[in-house]
């Protein structure tokens, strides 16, 4: 079996399967689901899973947590259309409080009218946004929900959750395959994956993360490094493709705060970060690219079970924080 290789943001090498003492067999599925594409690789004793099986398991997601259906459940809280929220959503938004308490604020699911009034502002179709009236309607602590209902402090708030649902749709695809009894295996939404046990030879799964340096607009063509990972998800948030200069040197971000309404700006490249669940990857990768560095090393010594590859701009030199454990899964 040749090496295959995704490239995806994050780049799966999943080898060249050797000789093992288990009857095992790999087995690949692919295809398309929440505007992107997937990927899972599996070691069984026999097919146990379609592509049938995982499409169907992304569609409920994509009816449950998409702000691009029109008639998703997500859609419709955020239109004032209902007001339950089903498991996904709640379990989404527990999580991305605790990651928002953490940050201080900095990563919001609330945030989506903000984004919308820039991205209509940035492309010609409105008036520069009113920062003020929309940071009234911005805030994780306006939200809650109670008895399956959701509860806005003003039926102007939306949410978005595509910092996190990307994440929470891999764990939700894994957790599927361990009912199926799959113990080994790689799934890859998007760039996001959970990897649980080892390679049918033993070895474990190898993620390439890409270099982010300037050009690079095909992943996998320059890779930064390539970890290996057994038991856990990774998620990388990037932007190093949208930068601009500062006296032909220093490269700086446009990241929205969530807290100003305004752009906030900082030398964060790429933010990879290691967790026990995807979604939980999914959320503190975004947090660090909107935080920067130097906040987002505070985050991580508060949060011993995270682990990260932080790339980021030092004048026109790029350079890493890497935590200890992360370290570690560097393949040599």
């Amino acid at each position: 079996m040749k090496k295959v290789c995704i490239f995806l943001g994050l780049v799966l090498w999943f080898g060249l399967p050797g000789c093992s003492q288990r009857e095992s067999t790999r087995y690949e599925i692919r295809g398309l689901g929440e505007g992107t594409t997937y990927s899972i690789v599996y070691f069984n004793d026999r097919p146990s899973v379609t592509s049938r099986e995982i499409d169907s398991i992304i569609a409920a997601f994509d009816a449950s947590c998409s702000i691009y259906n029109p008639n998703s459940l997500l859609t419709r809280l955020n239109e004032n259309r209902t007001d339950s929220v089903d498991g996904n959503i709640a379990d989404c938004i527990a999580l991305a409080r605790q990651v928002s308490l953490q940050g201080d604020g900095l990563y919001d699911i609330t945030i989506k009218p903000l984004i919308d009034a820039w991205k209509s502002y940035s492309a010609g179709e409105s008036e520069r946004p009113d920062i003020d009236s929309l940071v009234r309607i911005v805030g994780f602590d306006k939200i809650s929900v109670q008895d399956n209902r959701l509860i806005k402090q003003d039926p102007r708030m939306q949410i978005d959750l595509n910092s996190i649902a990307k994440g929470y749709s891999v764990d939700l695809i894994a957790a599927y395959l361990k009912r199926q009894g799959i113990t080994r295996f790689v799934v890859e939404v998007g760039g996001e994956v959970v990897a649980s046990g080892r390679r049918e030879d033993d070895a474990l799964w190898r993620i390439g993360i890409d270099k982010p340096k300037e050009g690079n607009f095909f992943p996998g063509k320059f890779l930064q490094d390539v970890l290996l990972l057994e038991d856990a998800a990774m998620a990388t948030s990037g932007n190093y493709r949208q930068f601009y200069m500062v006296e032909g040197k220093e490269r700086i971000n446009h990241i929205i705060s969530p807290k100003t309404g305004e752009n906030s700006q900082n030398t964060m490249l790429s933010a990879t970060v290691i967790a026990p669940s995807c979604a939980e990857a999914d959320a503190y990768a975004t947090l660090f690219m909107v935080s920067g560095i130097e906040k987002a090393r505070e985050i991580l010594s508060r949060n011993p079970h995270l682990g990260a590859y932080l790339i980021y701009a030092d004048g026109d030199e790029d350079r890493a924080f890497i935590t200890p454990d992360v370290a570690e899964r560097i393949k040599k």
